[in-house]
């Protein structure tokens, strides 16, 4: 194959090698252009979004729509938020490392995103113009879990690597972005002790209330109202022992509690319990899986109910946990 001029390719109709000149400087920005950079060494490409150049082959980008209701500034780390159905493009609001829902990051913002405008993240490559001058370069870089879309050089309990920072600079600082989402999942649990109060069963579902003591890890806990909430899709083990006192009776008795999703006003499991005639004590110990799906965390409730009436029944002892599995 031979290097041919313009006026051959012209008269031939067909163009068999295109060589670009390696020397020259970028041109400005210009929508379908096609060029070679010599500072990255790189075929470029320019898209309508005058703030940003492609590098072929050292770059990803991912077209994104901001409809998160406020600016997204070049560098900040995004989320995936549902679909645009009039541009069919994904919707992205700043990601933090709060909970597993928020901490899974799409990609990088490549420029400023005016909200209600369509942009470009980077989803593998290098990320430019930044002010990273808070970080040392040469460290990788982790979402921060206090601010929205920030990074951070020591990880959080739920940890998303963004990239690594290659240029620790005030306005010319460089981030390689690799995202690794949730890279080491941590073990949730809540846990809810102690209800000082006497009950009084009807037939009627009542939920278990005014626990004394709680305790959690990334699962949020209200022992006011005795919940405790479970994050998005994710496999739980819920366990519940329970020692309580009740009057005696001349007939069998059946208590069951119930592990009820308060969110969506759903049954997950119920657990009979037998209390036979003249019996004032009864310990029962529950170990039961449930599965949750959805991106909507749902607060979990223990509720109890008797087939008869019971009055007076006193908890001497309650715990009541869930413990993550696996998430989703």
């Amino acid at each position: 194959m031979t290097n041919r001029t313009f006026a051959d390719y012209a008269a031939s109709g067909e163009i068999e090698l295109i060589i670009f000149n390696p020397d020259t400087d970028s041109p400005a920005h210009a929508e379908g252009q096609l060029s070679y950079d010599k500072t990255s060494k790189t075929h470029t490409s320019h898209n309508d979004i005058p703030d940003t150049t492609l590098n072929i082959g050292k770059e990803q980008r991912m077209r994104v729509v901001n409809l998160s209701g406020a600016d997204i500034a070049n560098g900040k780390a995004v989320r995936h938020n549902g679909v645009d159905p009039i541009t069919g493009l994904p919707k992205i609001e700043l990601a933090i490392a709060n909970s597993l829902i928020n901490a899974r990051v799409l990609g990088v913002a490549t420029h400023l995103i005016e909200n209600g405008d369509e942009g470009e993240l980077s989803t593998f490559g290098r990320a430019s113009d930044l002010d990273t001058s808070s970080i040392p370069a040469g460290v990788p870089l982790y979402l921060s879990d206090v601010d929205p879309g920030d990074y951070v050089d020591t990880p959080p309990s739920i940890i998303t690597q963004i990239g690594g920072l290659l240029v620790s600079d005030a306005v010319d600082g460089v981030l390689f972005v690799k995202i690794a989402n949730i890279i080491a999942l941590p073990a949730l649990f809540g846990i809810l002790e102690d209800i000082p109060d006497v009950y009084n069963l009807t037939t009627s579902y009542q939920s278990l209330v005014n626990y004394q003591v709680e305790d959690s890890v990334l699962l949020n806990t209200d022992k006011l109202n005795g919940i405790i909430e479970a994050p998005n899709n994710g496999q739980y083990r819920i366990t519940g022992n329970i020692f309580m006192t009740v009057p005696t009776a001349i007939a069998t008795r059946t208590v069951t509690l119930q592990v009820w999703d308060d969110t969506n006003s759903v049954e997950l499991r119920a657990y009979a319990i037998t209390i036979p005639r003249d019996t004032t004590e009864v310990s029962r110990s529950m170990a039961l899986p449930v599965a949750v799906l959805g991106a909507i965390p749902i607060d979990i409730i223990l509720r109890i109910k008797a087939d008869v009436a019971i009055t007076g029944v006193v908890f001497d002892s309650i715990i009541y946990d869930i413990e993550s599995i696996s998430i989703l």
